[in-house]
């Protein structure tokens, strides 16, 4: 009896060091621009984070999937990154059906959506992060 506890506690521990904890949290964003179109100027999608920059690991950062093209500190050290704006626009517009998009085009009339961005990424120690802002897409 004692062999089997002892073996059970030993691979209980063995598990929890070798496993590691990893936690995750929410963190504030502000993505800019904060209104798409099909015609949106520009190059890049911004996401403004509260993060310091030198604790992001920067590989990791993902806006919807799409990795990051740029990344750079603001005044404050704060993170900043930016996506491929027509990458981010093809993440949308998949989320749409087409048979939306034919029955707007045969109206000839626009519309908007509000739809959720998440932000998301780990901190050099592996904690996982995300965050999610919305902005407004005009179709």
């Amino acid at each position: 009896m004692k062999k089997i506890l002892l073996g059970l506690v030993s691979l209980c521990l063995a598990l929890f060091v070798g496993v590691g904890i990893v936690s995750a949290f929410d963190t504030t964003i502000d993505i800019a621009p904060d209104v798409f179109s099909s015609s949106s100027a520009g190059t890049y999608v911004t996401v403004r984070t509260l993060l310091p920059y030198d604790t992001v690991d920067v590989a990791s950062l993902t806006l919807e999937g799409v990795e990051v093209s740029k990344t750079e500190a603001d005044l404050t050290g704060n993170l900043v990154a930016k996506f491929d704006m027509d990458a981010i626009w093809n993440v949308i517009s998949d989320d749409e059906t087409s048979e939306t998009d034919s029955n707007r085009e045969q109206k000839g009339s626009a519309s908007s959506d509000f739809v959720p961005l998440t932000f998301s990424g780990l901190e050099l120690d592996g904690d996982a992060f995300s965050g999610t802002d919305i902005i407004r897409v005009i179709r």
